[in-house]
């Protein structure tokens, strides 16, 4: 799915106790795999106090999107979704809960194959176990010898997160971008820990960002003098359209 996104990936690390600040930037611009033109929005009352929410290529006749919303002002998503690619052939279906997406989220090829298939309910309890862990103060911006990514270090991570992130359908129905900035720890095992949102930009953009985080592998930890060391990280992840 490294083709259905912009990434433009700024990675911070920030040096200790009041020396120069240095900061190493990587720029990692993919495009979306389309763009969705002009629409119209259908909106219909059900039974149960919700609404059915659909989103229409008028002029080629077909359904980009349709779901329910429990609430139009504001638009809160609740149920199952399905989105079309501009063409009209399936593209991903998945379910919001009070907005937030979970359980499973796939997405489809042009036969109408799954080709992904994301588990935001894996990342919720990510978040559960690894998301608050109590470490005080005991960490560094930057350790004499940093945390390794597997074989090329924050280069392959980089690679890592192009691989698995996608651009939501919904932000991308709606040509909505923005920069999420998150912050995460590697710790003293190099594990993962503390990922959470800085600046956010909507609900589907911040728990991709943090959906790709949860899915790193252990890290090689950082060190200094030879004594492994909890080092933050403050990653920039810009999704933009073309």
């Amino acid at each position: 799915m490294a083709n259905k996104l912009t990434l433009i990936l700024l990675i911070i690390p920030f040096l200790l106790h009041g020396q120069a600040e240095v900061q190493t930037i990587e720029e990692v611009v993919i495009l979306p795999e389309f763009t969705f033109g002009t629409y119209s929005i259908y909106i219909k009352a059900n039974q149960d106090s919700s609404f059915q929410y659909n989103i229409l290529d008028m002029e080629n006749n077909h359904t980009l999107m349709t779901g329910k919303v429990s609430s139009l002002e504001p638009l809160i998503r609740s149920g199952s979704y399905r989105f079309n690619t501009p063409e009209g052939e399936p593209y991903a279906n998945g379910s919001y809960s009070n907005n937030i997406p979970f359980r499973i989220w796939n997405y489809f090829d042009t036969d109408g194959q799954v080709i992904a298939s994301l588990n935001y309910s894996a990342t919720l309890q990510f978040l559960m176990n690894f998301g608050d862990i109590e470490i005080g103060d005991d960490f560094v911006y930057q350790a004499r010898k940093a945390p390794k990514f597997g074989r090329k270090g924050m280069g392959e991570f980089i690679g890592f997160i192009k691989e698995n992130a996608v651009y939501p359908p919904f932000p991308l129905i709606n040509n909505e971008e923005g920069k999420v900035v998150c912050q995460f720890v590697i710790d003293k095992s190099g594990q993962m820990i503390n990922a959470r949102i800085v600046e956010g930009v909507n609900e589907d953009l911040d728990l991709e960002v943090l959906r790709v985080l949860s899915l790193s592998p252990l890290w090689k930890p950082g060190k200094i003098k030879g004594d492994p060391v909890n080092v933050m990280y403050r990653l920039a992840v810009h999704f933009k359209m073309p």
